[in-house]
């Protein structure tokens, strides 16, 4: 076993896959790190899609913190209990007026906190957890502070959110306290003799115990929203506290004392009840709950500014205990080698709310100062075994498993290093303990501090191998996900969530098996296409189509110049939306900018082609030759799907097919129209070179729709058409000098770039309709389907814009080649759209394992197989006793 320091994880088993062992029976396990993030990129799909489809009904809820101490403290399960108070003392989020939190404010020369924090330890409480936000000021003031080197400080970092709550903190903070602590609340200073005089009667009384201010001079200093109490000396004493009591003779003060059970109360009534304060929750959750007056000794607050006036103007501090505390050297100041560190992370799951939380049965410890304390909260859900576990054929699974399309790695390449302990409990616990290569002062190697910072809860998951009654049982897993890094994910803009659509994933199941010593992980994503899917195919559809009719109308204006015309007003828009879009959310979105300024000039330079080389063709070759090879994108889609190696399905082929052979029938009418409606003029004929350029423009539709699918995910919708229009019509103005196009920067309505000033109505169309509802319509659609779907949707623009010229007057009714080849194109479009309706794949995630230790990673089995044969023994780390 690695004699490096722990990494502890302490956890509770799926309760469906809980294993059942007598005491002393022992089993080999293991335990996996899993990058979630890295997860979703392979999948394609987003991280909250994969976090809210791995949330299962039946997840069980944990409670977790990491916790980084020196290498020689004593083990987690190991702290002493020897009876003596500790204290948590509360801080809070509120500031002055100049930034400056009410803790901080100085009162003759020294801080409020500090002065609390002294009268503690004068009291002999020399023991405390501080509850500050995280990345707060007050921490890094404490730390100088002379009491920091009297005091045993231990930091508890939570949310802003969480510490505006009191029942929320106190949870945050269950691991840290072994017996019975005192709580202290945020920015109020009590007097040790107070202090001294409550612990006296929580030791008389021995049950949960208040601190109340009967004086109701003072309580009308206090918050209006303080917590009023009515409470009788006599026998039995009567005890009542409410917010809205009319009927009060004292107020809380915010000084409790509690027992280790007040974590149990506080969970159930957090999920049950409400926000409760604290001290509604324990009188809510307790039988015994114990009032003491504070007889007029010394105490104040400064939570309101009142208080703070008060306590200037009458000198409270002065009818305090006097203190003076010099600071003790650092064990660096005195020559002291400093020590390698050790990081571990406790993870407790409660199985329902019926039963007690499991932490409750986890031992616990006195924190100690070295101590690093970063809480976090998420699930325990169970893996499904993959289906190559079920197989009975041995051989037929091997060949699955060592087949060249599939990706697995050894078990002792990427298992954390651990002992995995079954502690006998009615909740079934299971106790990791993952040694990491601890945190060295000088050389760090740099692979082990990757790997311990990959493998920690802020990045991972944990996928945890349950011990196996025999060993003919299958392996079975549960996934321990800490959403720590999601709670840092930045929260969406206003103007992000009024434009978000609803998700098309329906449900994630992560599966996971080993055989012959292999470790493969597999994610099952079934997809749902929903009723605004369908609408935002439909409406871009018309709206696209709607281009002809709007653009006929601008008579005597070059097709490429009303391209131009329209992408720049196109542009403007998109650009004021990606801009209040970013004033919105204060930050670009994350993205890698290299890699997506590459894809983009390629997205952009496709969709040129593809739009101005139909235009270029139709002088060039036939109608009907133009229009088969400008659109034959669909069916180079299929084809390419076929060559990668991707499933192509029946109903997408014959659809695409079927809309290709519409669209053929359709052209062919209308070049038919054409000649009999032109004899004599000069109508091009079909030729190789319009062919071939008809042809490059469906390569580019293909590169467009592949490229577009992607950066709209990475850059968002808006951003993303911004860059497409503004590329786009930067591209078309040399374009417009090579092919002769005349045209000058003037505002001509028929030849001026900015002509489009002299015909706004047209414009707005163009942008708005076309633009805006269409194209963007059309990238949005990629959302819910794949390309190829918009590549034959895009087949049915000639069969709407027919109709819609047709109920404007500005065409005649078509022959019946069109109706035919129309009505194919329909056909092809719904069986492709139905083919991709619904999805579900399955893919192979094992790349996202973490390595355990330095290793040369995961071994495609087309070129590496296991160094001995089938029945290789599965490597375990440690025993469960």
């Amino acid at each position: 076993m690695d004699n490096s320091t722990p990494k502890t994880i302490f956890c509770s088993p799926h309760r469906d896959m809980a294993t059942t062992h007598h005491d002393g029976a022992t089993a080999k396990s293991n335990v996996f790190a899993v990058n979630l993030r890295k997860v979703s990129e392979i999948a394609g799909i987003s991280y909250d899609q994969l976090i809210t489809g791995i949330h299962t009904d039946d997840a069980m809820r944990m409670q977790g913190i990491v916790m980084e101490v020196d290498e020689d403290e004593a083990d987690f399960a190991s702290g002493a209990v020897d009876g003596k108070l500790d204290a948590l003392v509360l801080t809070s989020t509120a500031t002055t007026a100049f930034g400056v939190p009410l803790g901080l404010q100085q009162l003759n020369g020294k801080t409020v906190l500090e002065h609390a924090l002294a009268q503690l330890l004068l009291a002999g409480i020399d023991r405390v957890v501080v509850a500050v936000a995280a990345s707060s000021e007050i921490r890094a003031f404490l730390e100088k502070s002379v009491l920091s080197s009297r005091m045993n400080i231990v930091f508890l970092e939570v949310l802003p959110k969480v510490l505006e709550s009191i029942p929320e903190t106190v949870l945050a903070a269950r691991h840290l306290f072994a017996g019975s602590f005192l709580i202290h609340a945020a920015d109020r200073i009590f007097d040790k003799a107070l202090l001294v005089r409550f612990e006296a009667f929580h030791r008389q009384h021995r049950c949960v115990c208040l601190l109340v201010e009967s004086n109701l001079t003072i309580a009308g200093r206090m918050d209006p929203t303080t917590v009023r109490v009515q409470y009788t000396h006599g026998e039995p004493a009567k005890l009542h506290v409410g917010r809205d009591m009319a009927d009060y003779n004292g107020v809380d003060a915010g000084l409790y004392v509690v027992s280790n059970k007040v974590f149990i109360v506080l969970d159930n009534l957090l999920h049950g009840v409400g926000s409760l304060s604290l001290a509604e929750s324990l009188a809510f959750g307790f039988h015994r709950l114990k009032a003491m007056t504070v007889d007029d000794q010394p105490w104040f607050g400064v939570d309101t500014v009142q208080q703070m006036l008060h306590a200037v103007e009458s000198n409270q501090l002065g009818a305090f205990t006097p203190y003076a505390f010099s600071r003790r050297n650092s064990p660096v100041e005195d020559g002291v080698k400093p020590k390698s560190r050790r990081q571990s992370v406790v993870l407790s799951v409660a199985s329902s709310l019926e039963n007690e939380p499991t932490i409750d049965a986890l031992p616990r410890r006195r924190a100690s100062r070295s101590e690093k304390i970063e809480p976090f909260e998420g699930f325990v859900v169970g893996v499904k075994t993959s289906s190559t576990t079920a197989n009975d054929d041995d051989e037929e699974t091997d060949r699955l498993l060592h087949s060249p399309r599939r990706l697995s790695i050894k078990v002792h390449e990427c298992a954390l290093p651990s002992d995995v302990t079954l502690s006998k409990s009615r909740a079934n616990e299971y106790m990791l303990a993952i040694p990491l290569p601890p945190h060295r002062s000088n050389a760090d190697d740099d692979d082990a501090a990757h790997r311990r910072a990959c493998a920690s809860p802020r990045h991972s998951a944990y996928l945890i191998q349950q011990p196996r009654a025999s060993a003919a049982d299958e392996s079975t897993f549960v996934l321990a996900v800490p959403d720590a890094a999601a709670a840092r994910h930045p929260a969406a803009s206003m103007l992000r969530r009024l434009s978000a659509l609803p998700s098309d994933v329906r449900d994630v199941a992560l599966e996971a098996t080993v055989v012959d010593g292999r470790l493969e992980v597999q994610l099952t994503v079934q997809k749902q296409v929903p009723l605004v899917g369908y609408v935002i195919l439909a409406w871009a559809l018309f709206s696209v189509s709607s281009q002809g009719a709007a653009l006929q109308t601008l008579v005597g204006v070059s097709p490429l110049l009303k391209m131009v015309w329209r992408y720049f007003g196109s542009s403007c828009l998109c650009g004021i939306l990606s801009t209040l879009n970013f004033l919105d959310m204060g930050r670009l979105p994350t993205m890698a900018a290299r890699v997506v300024v590459r894809d983009m000039l390629v997205c952009v330079v496709s969709y040129v082609v593809f739009a101005a080389t139909f235009i270029w063709a139709l002088d060039h070759t036939s109608v009907g030759h133009a229009y088969i090879f400008s659109n034959s994108h669909s069916i180079l889609l299929v084809v390419g799907k076929f060559f990668v190696g991707q499933p192509v399905a029946t109903m997408e082929a014959v659809g695409a097919m079927l809309g290709i052979v519409g669209g053929v029938v359709t052209s062919t009418d209308h070049g038919s129209a054409a000649a009999a409606g032109s004899r004599g003029t000069n109508a091009p004929e079909p030729t190789v070179q319009g062919d071939v350029v008809a042809f490059l423009g469906a390569v580019g539709g293909v590169a467009y729709l592949m490229y577009a699918k992607h950066l709209r995910e990475t850059m968002g919708v808006w951003l993303f058409c911004f860059c497409l229009f503004t590329g786009t019509w930067i591209t078309l103005v040399p374009l417009l000098s090579v092919l002769d196009v005349d045209y000058d920067l003037s505002t001509d309505a028929q030849r001026g770039f900015f002509g489009w000033t002299n015909h706004l109505g047209i414009e707005l169309v163009l942008v708005v309709v076309v633009s805006a509802c269409g194209s963007m319509g059309f990238v949005s659609s990629l959302k819910y389907f794949p390309p190829l779907v918009v590549s034959v949707t895009m087949l049915l623009e000639p069969v709407v814009a027919t109709a819609i010229c047709i109920a404007l007057g500005m065409a005649t009714t078509p022959g019946v080649l069109t109706f035919v080849g129309g009505l194919a194109v329909i056909i092809g479009t719904l069986l492709v759209i139905l083919g991709s309706s619904s999805s579900t794949e399955t893919i192979n995630v094992t790349q996202a394992m973490i390595p355990g230790h330095a290793q040369e990673g995961m071994v495609d089995h087309a070129t590496r197989r296991p160094s001995s044969g089938g029945g290789t023994a599965l490597k375990g780390y440690g025993s469960c006793s």
